[in-house]
């Protein structure tokens, strides 16, 4: 078995750059033998992970975007590699999923013990494209426009930046007549989790788990910005189920259909 890691050094700003020698000292030290790449795009680092063997592992360090992109490439190739994750990204939020621990070398000691775990992954096609698959998350509509707007604000951390880019994109939005599932309206926005967390701390699908077989349903009907913004802070605490505008379900399989002809959307982890 090779164990590749794939090094974003543009992950959390750029300010991960300051860990390498201890992460390196921590790999020296509990794995011995590796790959080590740096990559420098999103999409190296998915066609190493795509070129991975049979029974290898591939180590992504980084945050979510750059797990998605390790995950997508294990998929890619058949998913005949495994996945291990050192979490130093802005939010980290599948890693929240799953359990890891917060401390680097923790994580390093575990990628070592050779521990596995099976965890759902989702697929999607959109408008026929793909399959594009994710591990954590997917968003749609003003959760996905937020989601773009937040690179405008990459110096705040996390929770920081995603707030700032919901407030600038509350301003602009416009939400579409959808059909999402069973529920039919205008939708401000609607995610898929497989995993509870997203958007670097909002607990949008509280109630999901990343190996129960499901997918978690979160829709949220329009909203003028002030009830939005006495429904946001809920929502980062996965208290949002009480607001009439907001439908929780779970399945296996969600058909969206929107009326306009372009809506953002994007996968996380």
């Amino acid at each position: 078995m090779a164990v590749h890691v794939l090094y974003n050094a543009s992950a959390r700003g750029g300010r991960i750059r300051r860990l390498k020698v201890r992460i390196r000292t921590w790999l020296d030290a509990h794995l011995g033998s590796y790959h080590w790449l740096e990559t420098r795009t999103e999409e190296e680092a998915e066609a190493a992970a795509a070129a991975a063997g049979p029974d290898d592992l591939v180590v992504a360090v980084g945050g979510d975007g750059t797990v998605h992109r390790a995950a997508q490439g294990i998929a890619h190739s058949g998913f005949l590699a495994h996945l291990g994750i050192l979490p130093v990204g802005t939010g980290n939020d599948f890693s929240f999923a799953v359990g890891l621990p917060e401390s680097l070398e923790d994580c390093v000691r575990l990628i070592a013990s050779g521990k596995r775990r099976n965890v759902d992954v989702g697929e999607v096609l959109l408008d026929g494209q793909g399959p594009y698959h994710f591990v954590n998350a997917l968003g749609m509509g003003f959760d996905a426009a937020a989601s773009v707007a937040s690179r405008k604000w990459k110096f705040l951390p996390g929770v920081a930046r995603y707030l700032a880019s919901v407030l600038h994109t509350l301003a602009v939005w416009e939400s579409p007549e959808s059909t999402v599932g069973e529920w039919t309206g205008r939708m401000m926005f609607a995610t898929i989790g497989n995993g509870p967390r997203s958007g670097g701390g909002f607990l949008i699908t509280p109630d999901a788990r990343t190996d129960d077989g499901r997918l978690d349903l979160c829709v949220v009907r329009d909203l003028p910005v002030s009830r939005a913004v006495r429904v946001i802070p809920d929502v980062m605490k996965g208290r949002h189920r009480r607001f009439p505008e907001v439908h929780l379900a779970q399945g296996t399989e969600f058909r969206v259909e929107i009326a306009r002809a372009t809506v953002p959307v994007h996968l996380d982890g």
